[in-house]
């Protein structure tokens, strides 16, 4: 496989990955928001809209990719670390891991 190859399949997997990771938490503000009406959860679908400007971004080839990622995926951690703290039940676990895959997306992105 030639360098531009496994260029494009890279792009490939961080594209479906941030996708899905975006996807779920836009779902989940959007059901949140209808339950609660809290208006932090608008925080949260910017953050999810964010990550699918930046994979556009990535796919474009804009060097501003990263940055976009990097401010979603704060505003989706941030904004579900005050929920679980809003509602009492913070599971630092779950959260560790969220944001452990923000970083390796916003890595992915900054190294692409």
């Amino acid at each position: 496989m030639t360098d531009h190859t496994v260029l494009i399949n890279q792009m490939l997997i961080l594209v479906f990955f941030a996708e899905l990771f975006s996807l779920l938490h836009i779902i989940a503000a959007i059901s949140q928001t209808r339950k609660t009406r809290l208006t932090g959860n608008w925080m949260m679908l910017t953050g999810g809209l964010l990550l699918q400007l930046a994979v556009a971004l990535c796919i474009t080839g804009s060097p501003l990719d990263w940055e976009v990622a990097l401010f979603g995926s704060l505003l989706v951690c941030l904004n579900a670390l005050l929920n679980g703290r809003r509602s009492g039940n913070l599971h630092w676990q779950h959260h560790a891991v969220r944001a452990i895959i923000a970083v390796g997306l916003v890595a992915g992105f900054a190294l692409l």
